[in-house]
């Protein structure tokens, strides 16, 4: 009688390991819209949202005053 409480973990174990296994994750994607253009964060993040993701000004290059929308969202399922 001992053994059962073991015995119901190591099936929640194998149950989840195979609910994992069957999923596939998501890949994520970044892209530069308009990147000749200063980025203004409220236009960017309504582009970036037509692609169901999120934009976000993000300096380039480094130490400049120079910002460009940068959109990451979800592109499909990863291949590894």
């Amino acid at each position: 009688m001992a053994n059962k409480p073991y015995s119901y973990f190591l099936v929640l174990l194998i149950s989840v390991l195979v609910v994992l296994s069957g999923t596939e994750a998501q890949s994520r994607c970044i892209e530069e819209l308009d990147p000749t253009a200063q980025c203004e964060l409220s236009q960017c993040r309504a582009k970036c949202f037509k692609k169901n993701g999120f934009g976000s000004c993000i300096e380039k290059p480094l130490g400049s005053d120079q910002y460009v929308c940068t959109c990451v969202y979800n592109c499909g399922p990863s291949s590894f």
